[in-house]
Parts: structure tokens; C-alpha cells; sequence
């Protein structure tokens, strides 16, 4: 019994005055919120971050091609594309990835990454924009080849979606 009343009096400093002092340190910190106000955002405004969210993902999809998924990102990028657009993808784009990297079973690839967009034109019903992408292809059993090209995107607005109507891709 003496050994713990000298115990509780050596851990207050020998005078009890800790007894009711709170230790700043170990609790959390107040928490304070602040009301934003939310900025409308324009009609332009909304439609260029739409088409920049929309080009991006497509650059990226539209520039992967593996031997080994039977073309059907292409199928995945319908709803982004006009009818056109979809019928030259089936019909040129589609057959010269398949020829260029369908090679006797062995696995080939092509991945691309979309690293910044830029708008060319831009109107309320056409928009023109400028994608950098990084492209690693994978042929054969050859290395690994890292490079750049650019994506050109002609969009078009139908109703109120934007949809791909042309793609180019180009030298940077």
C-alpha cells in the first residue's frame, strides 16, 4: 500500500499539482469547417472538361492493342465515337493493328498513356484537340520501345454529347 501511494506521488512530480492538468499534446486536433461556395461552372467550361475527360480515356484506349484481345476495346469505344467515326475504326484502323501486331501466336502489344491535352478549336458544336501520348510497344521478342506521338481528335456535338469524329495520330 505504501509503495503505491509513493508511486502515484513520484508521478505527479511529488505534489499531486498533474492530478488535473491535460496533456495538449496527445489530443487530436479541433477540426474547424469552412462553407465553400459552389462556382457554377459555364457551359463551355462544362463541355471542355468533358471533352478533356473524354479524350484522354480515349487517346488511351484507342492507342492499346494486344494480340491477345481479340479487338474488343474497339466494341468498349462505340458510345464515344459517331457512326462514321465507328465504321473507318472497323473497317482501316482496326485490320492494320490486327496486321501489324498479330504475328504467327506470339504476343505483341502496343500500350499508350495520355500525358497532356490541348485544344486546337473549339466551338459549341466542334472542338479540335492535340493529345502528347507515351507509347511503349512490345513486338515480337524484340525490347521494348518507348516513344511519343501526338493524337489528333475532331469532335463533333450531338445533342448534347460530344463524340469523336476523326483521330490522327502524328509525329511530335
Amino acid at each position: 500500500m505504501v509503495l503505491i501511494v509513493i508511486s502515484f506521488w513520484l508521478g505527479t512530480g511529488g505534489t499531486g499539482d498533474n492530478i488535473n492538468k491535460v496533456d495538449r499534446q496527445n489530443q487530436p486536433a479541433e477540426i474547424r469547417t469552412v462553407a465553400v461556395p459552389d462556382i457554377p461552372l459555364s457551359g463551355p467550361e462544362v463541355d471542355q472538361a468533358k471533352i478533356k475527360n473524354m479524350a484522354m480515356t480515349f487517346a488511351e484506349r484507342f492507342g492499346t492493342f494486344s494480340n491477345t484481345n481479340d479487338s474488343e476495346m474497339f466494341l468498349e469505344l462505340k458510345p464515344m465515337m459517331t457512326e462514321s467515326f465507328f465504321g473507318w475504326v472497323g473497317s482501316q484502323y482496326q485490320n492494320k493493328m490486327e496486321s501489324d501486331y498479330y504475328n504467327q501466336g506470339l504476343y505483341a502489344s502496343v500500350v499508350t498513356e495520355a500525358v497532356s491535352m490541348d485544344f486546337v478549336n473549339w466551338s459549341e458544336s466542334q472542338s479540335e484537340v492535340l493529345l502528347k501520348t507515351r507509347r511503349v510497344k512490345n513486338k515480337l521478342n524484340d525490347k521494348a520501345l518507348t516513344f511519343e506521338e501526338n493524337l489528333r481528335l475532331k469532335l463533333v456535338k450531338t445533342g448534347d454529347q460530344w463524340l469523336i469524329d476523326a483521330a490522327y495520330w502524328e509525329k511530335p
